[in-house]
């Protein structure tokens, strides 16, 4: 007879325990069919008592588990307990349930198993919890290792037993301590993230090679990860790295962190986080910052979002003043409207736009850039914000137009011998006409004719004296309506005085009634540069052809020129039958200070100076050259609108009617003070004169309500005009005042034409024309 089990208790005594319980139980006979249920099983599942009893509890199981159910039930059977055997139950409406079972089998007098009696554990919602865990673990962004320490717990317990108790110091004495506990570490698992970020195809590449991806820096984190465990800490941060199954190092943040449940250290997981970006991002942030140029990232509208240090320094602004505004707030009265929209026009293209600014400081000083404007696309393609790249070229443009004006002086300099013959053709013309007028005997007709002679020749001198001012000044770039063929008729004519007698000035118009918006004294100097530099090409004489024509560019065509538009050009072309560039030379003939002349014979500034006034026009240079057979320089410039200019047309002068006022006139030269005397005399003014400054003001002091006009002379001794002008303001505010000066411009500090300024030399009509409109009358 065999002993009854102790731990086998009655069935009678389950059921009084269990009839009534929350939890739902089962009785199952050997077969595995239901033998009784509680109301709380007949509630978990949905069914009633007749609906399941007698029926095998595999009706009950999800098809999954049936397999799980043929494995275990008979080893229930035979051991005669089962604990936490989890299954997957279908309630009557269909929905699964997770339920975990405990269960005691009831033996027969014999011994062999009556019935079994069990306990349901609803689970469901802990199950649910485990897949999202294990959901989260196998997608997170993060690489996760779940790894077992326990073998390196176990190692550091029996350091400390042999008395060590610093280990840092233990490690760095025997680094193969260090590789020793590296290897006890067992990975149980790792997620996607730790596989991309390693490059492996699967868990079980990456955990075969696992050393493979360790580098000096790795051990140097595992050491200080198992420093803070020994030193009794349960999570622990550190940098490291690791290489990548293509040999990539990358940086990365590992995070190792002690299940507090498991003492022997049997759970732990690290958290690997990729630094590669964020360490590039912190480099590309600080090399922002700390960058010489303005850096600026504004959004689509132009409102700023960013500016570096930089900004600061150059224009004054802090970056509280700055953000949030928009940058027309930096822009200058220097910069027209239609710079700018052909400024927007390429970037909301979607294209890069490169270019000079003249912006104004808070202290409202000018200062001046050169640009590049990038737009930034998100991942779809869309622009979504704008960054500029500004260099501070102030300085460099400073020096290049001092040496650009001393460019002009040299080509003065040249002039002078070929303007000293005009001029000596000139003045023998005015001296014979004086003799002839002056000569009595001469019939009154002839004496006429002389006097007109000595007229036309006094107009050819101011043409040709204007001409040489307007070409030796230096200026900022000043936009006006030029017409091409004027522009050419200039040039060429001052060519003509610079080249030898041995080479052929060929003019070949095709644009000549074309207008560009342009400055017309840098064209100017544009042109003379290229010219005087096919002239040195040659030395034993040649050609120079110079053509115009109208072509269309497209945006291919644009090429490597940013700040150009696609669009109609006026090209102006100057080629010469010299010596020739080859391509090395022809890469850097732009660069400044490159020069291929002799050393004193040149700068090295032209072509550069040249490259630079045609950008500036949002225009662009292509060259061609062949050693041996010359060189051609292709200036494109935007076409303006045509009909902008007509060309002026000498009309026969009117009399000019004069008035009754009295006027101050102040000139230190007695020729010019004398005749301007007689000629408002004869208009019928009353005329009192001054030679400077200091005394016009004097006799305006006196008699303030006396003077209807003043006329100041701008360059005088003691006091010159302009510095006059403001004390007469004072003194009597109602006097109005013009100016002259035999200067072509720049006599105000601006260096644009004051709308006062009567220009030396100037005829009797033109005088009492200009004074007769300062003062008010018709």
């Amino acid at each position: 007879m065999t002993n009854p089990d102790p731990m086998r208790i009655s069935g009678d005594e389950l059921r009084r325990l269990f009839e009534n319980g929350p939890l739902g139980y089962q009785s199952l006979d050997s077969e595995g069919r239901i033998g009784h249920v509680n109301d709380a099983w007949l509630e978990l599942l949905g069914y009633s008592a007749d609906e399941v009893i007698g029926r095998w509890i595999g009706d009950f199981i999800a098809p999954e588990d049936l397999a799980q159910l043929a494995e275990r039930f008979p080893r229930f059977l035979a051991t005669g307990e089962v604990r936490r055997l989890a299954f997957s139950l279908r309630r009557k409406d269909g929905t699964p349930i997770r339920v975990e079972v405990d269960g005691r089998v009831e033996d027969k007098p014999d011994g062999t198993p009556l019935r079994t009696h069990c306990l349901l554990h609803d689970v469901s919602a802990l199950h649910t919890s485990r897949e999202q865990l294990q959901h989260l673990f196998e997608n997170a962004p993060v690489g996760l290792w779940a790894e077992d320490f326990s073998a390196v717990k176990a190692a550091l317990d029996e350091l400390r037993n042999r008395g060590v108790t610093d280990l840092d110091a233990h490690l760095r004495g025997d680094p193969g301590e260090l590789q020793r506990l590296a290897s006890l570490v067992r990975v149980v698992d790792v997620n996607q993230a730790v596989l991309d970020l390693h490059g492996a195809t699967s868990r079980e590449q990456l955990l075969s090679s696992i050393s493979d991806t360790f580098t000096a820096k790795s051990f140097e984190g595992f050491h200080r990860e198992v420093v803070a465990l020994f030193n009794g800490a349960r999570e622990c941060t550190v940098e490291s790295e690791l290489r990548t199954f293509d040999g990539e190092v990358r940086p990365v943040l590992a995070r190792i962190l002690l299940d507090p449940q498991f003492t022997d250290w049997s759970v732990a997981y690290v958290a690997i986080t990729d630094l590669t970006d964020a360490k590039a991002n912190a480099l590309l942030n600080t090399a922002m910052e700390q960058a010489a140029e303005i850096i600026m990232v504004t959004d689509c509208e132009g409102v700023i979002q960013y500016i570096n240090p930089a900004f600061t320094r150059i224009t004054g602004y802090e970056r509280g003043e700055a953000l949030g505004r928009n940058v027309n707030f930096l822009r200058s009265d220097l910069m027209d409207d239609d710079y700018f929209r052909r400024m927007w026009a390429t970037l909301t293209a979607g294209r890069v736009w490169s270019g000079p600014m003249t912006n104004r400081r808070k202290d409202g000083s000018l200062y001046e850039e050169e640009a590049t404007i990038s737009p930034v696309r998100d991942r779809t393609g869309q622009v979504i914000a704008y960054v500029a790249v500004k260099r501070d070229v102030t300085r460099e443009r400073d020096l290049e137009q001092r040496l650009v004006q001393s460019q002009k002086l040299e080509a003065v300099g040249q002039l002078a011998g070929g303007i000293a013959h005009d001029f000596n053709n000139i003045l023998q013309a005015m001296t014979t006409s004086l003799e002839f007028a002056a000569d009595e005997t001469q019939p009154p007709e002839t004496r006429l004719q002389d006097l007109g002679i000595l007229h036309r020749a006094v107009e050819r001198a101011t043409v040709l004296t204007q001409r040489l001012l307007t070409f030796s000044r230096g200026q900022t770039l000043k936009l006006d309506e030029v017409a091409v063929d004027q522009l050419l008729e200039h040039m060429l004519e001052m060519m003509r005085r610079l080249i030898a007698a041995n080479i052929v000035l060929d003019y070949r118009p095709g644009a000549d009634k074309e207008i560009l918006r342009a400055d017309f004294g840098q064209l100017e100097q544009v042109l003379v540069n290229l010219c005087v530099n096919a002239r040195d090409a040659m030395p034993d004489g040649g050609t120079i052809t110079v053509e115009t024509d109208v072509v269309t560019v497209s945006e291919e065509e644009i090429g490597s020129h940013p700040w150009a538009e696609a669009g109609d050009y006026v090209t102006i072309t100057v080629s010469d039958t010299g010596c020739g560039m080859d391509a090395g030379v022809l890469k850097q003939i732009y660069e400044p200070f490159f020069s291929t002349k002799d050393t004193g014979r040149g700068t090295g500034l032209g072509l550069s100076v040249v490259y630079g006034a045609v950008k500036k026009h949002g225009g662009f240079l292509r060259t061609d050259s062949t050693p041996g057979e010359g060189s051609s320089f292709v200036v494109h410039l935007p076409r303006g609108k045509p009909g902008g200019v007509t060309r002026k047309e000498t009309r026969p002068s009117r009399e000019v009617r004069g008035g009754y006022e009295t006027i101050l006139v102040a000139e230190d030269d007695p020729m010019v003070l004398t005749s301007v005397h007689r000629i408002l005399e004869r208009g019928g003014y009353e005329v009192v004169t001054a030679t400077d400054g200091i005394e016009a003001c004097a006799l305006v002091q006196a008699t303030p309500d006396r003077f209807a006009l003043v006329l100041l002379d701008i360059m005088m001794p003691n006091l010159g005009g302009r510095e006059a002008a403001q004390r007469i303001a004072t003194l009597a505010p109602d006097t109005a005042i013009l100016f002259s000066s035999g200067y072509s411009s720049g006599v105000f500090d601006d260096e644009t034409d004051h709308p006062e300024v009567l220009r030396k030399p100037y005829d009797g009509n033109q005088l009492l024309s200009r004074v007769r409109t300062a003062i008010g009358g018709a």
